[in-house]
């Protein structure tokens, strides 16, 4: 229910913007009761490794494996016999795969571990860490949605100024924030979510990185880090934001 009320904001939003620039929009960045509209960018890295299941998801497992070995079928020997002697013809096929195989079973295997070095020093400024989680991209400096205190930590932001969308803004956001050193894939071409916001109006849109490292383009940017859902708020203040909590939990994924 959060995700569509969120999501019919969005698109009502969008409707009231795109209204508003068929006519005077009241200059670059002018939305509805001249606000500026802001273009917010997640940009998010996926998991690497597959992440761990949760203590019950393994209990249950267990004992979901002991209740079938329980009630499982036991067939007589004699069928097992006739079911052995009709496969004795094909003897010595697939041999050489088996013993391969075999082998491959019976090898040494000493799992790598699922924490890095980056992980070890704690270095948020690393792709390379917390593999199993998403990461989100957050800056450190002048935020666009008018907070005061001088740097905070913020998503890549541009203010609309006569592009052609605002998934077009979000993209020259990204090239404004890191240029190409990040290969992004942009999810859709609506935002995922909006805040109003006192003096604008903030339009998210969800990237995925699918290679390359982040290096700042703008001397304004003074920090950055790749945190996860749980980290964020200790970064960025959604509690400033109205409803800020439920937009919170919608806009970003659970680990």
């Amino acid at each position: 229910m959060a995700n569509q009320s969120l999501s019919a904001g969005a698109a009502a939003a969008a409707r009231a913007f795109s209204a508003q620039s068929g006519g005077d929009s009241g200059g670059a960045g002018g939305g509805s009761e001249g606000k500026q509209l802001i273009a917010s960018l997640l940009v998010e890295r996926l998991p690497v490794v597959i992440p761990k299941p949760p203590e019950w998801a393994l209990k249950y497992e267990t004992f979901s494996f002991e209740r079938k070995q329980q009630y499982r079928k036991q067939y007589p020997k004699e069928f097992l016999d006739a079911a052995a002697s009709s496969n004795a013809g094909a003897e010595g096929e697939g041999e050489e795969e088996d013993e391969y195989w075999a082998a491959v079973l019976e090898a040494p295997f000493d799992a790598p571990s699922r924490r890095t070095a980056a992980d070890e020093a704690n270095d948020v400024r690393s792709l390379q860490r917390s593999l199993d989680k998403r990461l989100y991209l957050v800056l450190k400096g002048p935020s666009l949605a008018g907070q005061s205190g001088g740097d905070t930590w913020h998503f890549p932001e541009k203010i609309y100024e006569n592009e052609d969308s605002m998934r077009q803004c979000a993209e020259r956001a990204a090239a404004a924030s890191f240029g190409s050193s990040l290969s992004l894939y942009f999810v859709g071409n609506a935002p995922c979510a909006h805040a109003p916001l006192p003096a604008s109006t903030a339009f998210f849109f969800r990237a995925q990185v699918m290679g390359g490292d982040f290096e700042p383009a703008a001397r304004t940017i003074k920090d950055f880090a790749w945190v996860s859902k749980s980290e964020l708020p200790e970064y960025v203040d959604f509690s400033s934001m109205p409803n800020g909590t439920e937009l919170f939990h919608s806009l970003l994924v659970d680990e």
